[in-house]
């Protein structure tokens, strides 16, 4: 039961970051220059998008890891 909850949050953390980063990353472009701006709403979540994924894991081992738990 545990091993399978592991594979799901792998998987799921993975997902979510990427979605994540995506997201803040095509808001970025919409704003262009004001959404670089500091104290900006969007500057604040594209930060805290970068340190998320640096903090969760680096996106290869998360990737090696969700790939080995699933056994592709």
């Amino acid at each position: 039961m545990a091993t399978c909850r592991l594979r799901r949050s792998a998987r799921q953390i993975f997902f979510a970051t990427k979605a994540l980063e995506f997201c803040a990353s095509e808001a970025m472009q919409v704003l262009g220059g004001a959404g670089h701006l500091r104290g900006h709403p969007v500057e604040r979540i594209y930060r805290e998008v970068k340190v998320m994924a640096i903090g969760g894991g680096s996106e290869e081992i998360m990737r090696d890891l969700a790939v080995r738990q699933t056994g592709l």
